[in-house]
């Protein structure tokens, strides 16, 4: 079995970026997300059965999602999961088409999705024991053109994320 989830998986120049502003970012307690797992989380999909896979990327190779851009301008935290994130503003239909379709596509496979709405983010601090201030920046602009499987893989300094296979958008 193995722990996937579908992503959105930053480039380099645009991880950058997004570092930056994470920096900015007066993250006193908890630990930082080291940015080679920096990404935003279309769906969970929790531990799959190895056999389950190739439905799941048989599905994702299929859908037929036009491309669109992210502004990274904000960023906040929840209490209650203690993360901080750094965030889009506004969701583009395109996003909500694709993570729609993927939570279909994880029903069909027999998985358990998220019923909550959705709500794109990048995690950038974990286990939070003080509250931290929203925030605007200037936007982190991301051309989205690929979404990608990734594999959780936990070590014992934390987890490893691991793109499996992406897909370019229409």
């Amino acid at each position: 079995m193995k722990r996937l989830f579908f992503a959105l998986w930053p480039d380099d120049e645009v991880r950058a970026k997004l570092l930056d502003k994470a920096r900015l970012l007066p993250i006193n307690t908890g630990r930082r997300v080291p940015p080679e797992n920096f990404h935003i989380t279309l769906v969970f999909l929790g531990k799959v059965e190895d056999q389950a896979i190739p439905e799941l990327t048989d599905a994702a190779q299929a859908l037929s999602i036009p491309g669109f851009s992210l502004q990274i301008n904000h960023s906040g935290w929840w209490k209650r999961a203690k993360v901080a994130w750094l965030a889009p503003a506004y969701t583009p239909e395109p996003l909500l088409e694709l993570v729609g379709q993927l939570n279909h596509q994880a029903r069909l496979a027999g998985l358990p999705v998220d019923e909550r709405d959705y709500s794109p983010h990048l995690t950038v601090a974990r286990k939070l024991t003080r509250p931290l201030k929203p925030c605007m920046f200037e936007p982190v602009h991301w051309d989205i053109r690929e979404f990608c499987l990734v594999e959780s893989v936990t070590h014992e300094k934390g987890a490893r994320y691991q793109v499996m296979q992406s897909w370019a958008l229409a």
